[in-house]
């Protein structure tokens, strides 16, 4: 050891029993108030995790809200273009052929609109179908 730390060593073991102690005392507040800086600092370290977690949730939801929003877009694009177009056509093709609009595909089309709200609902909103 060094000459400085044995001289301090010597000066505690020579000092008497209240400054041994008091120094002792000092020894422990010191650790004490180390460790409490080192616990403060890995506590705002897991806060600071904790926000950077909860701020990627925010933004996967606003990103999963986004895609739901171009979903529903496309399903009522779909079937607008299902209803105002194609079943139009349907129409003026079976009259012009003088051919009644049997009522097996007017079931049928009624039973695709019911799935196709069954997708929506699946895909848009699944936490509904509980």
């Amino acid at each position: 050891m060094s000459e400085e730390i044995k001289s301090v060593v010597k000066g505690i073991v020579n000092s008497g029993v209240t400054k041994s102690i008091l120094i002792i005392f000092f020894i422990i507040f010191v650790c004490l108030f180390a460790w409490n800086v080192f616990q403060g600092n890995y506590f705002l370290t897991q806060i600071t995790k904790s926000n950077q977690n909860i701020e990627n949730l925010i933004e996967g939801q606003a990103e999963i809200k986004k895609i739901k929003k171009g979903i529903k877009k496309t399903y009522d694009n779909a079937l607008s273009e299902f209803n105002d177009s194609l079943l139009i056509i349907l129409g003026e093709t079976l009259a012009e052929n003088s051919v009644t609009f049997p009522q097996e595909l007017n079931e049928a089309i009624g039973e695709f609109k019911r799935k196709a709200e069954l997708i929506k609902d699946c895909l848009i909103f699944p936490e509904d179908l509980e």
